[in-house]
């Protein structure tokens, strides 16, 4: 069987897994498993083409944006930096 070294993994996302594999009764390693084996199988595998239409229907059914006057941005953007 294959190994999987993971570096660097911030201290709070490690505790938040230590919790959840205690919850759920089984070892680190397990639930990392778990976590992987579910993420990589469930997600629907989608061609590009596919993916861009749907973003693009997304898009679509989105209100429209309403037309800011150029001025009126740089001043908000001047008024952020302040």
């Amino acid at each position: 069987m294959a190994t999987i070294t993971i570096r660097n993994v911030p201290e709070p996302l490690h505790q938040l897994l230590k919790e959840r594999a205690e919850r759920a009764g089984r070892s680190l390693n397990a639930e990392l498993l778990q976590i992987l084996m579910l993420e990589v199988s469930q997600r629907p595998k989608r061609d590009t083409a596919t993916l861009l239409a749907e973003l693009r229907a997304f898009r679509e059914s989105l209100p429209p944006m309403p037309e800011v006057p150029v001025d009126e941005l740089r001043r908000w953007i001047d008024e952020g930096r302040e």
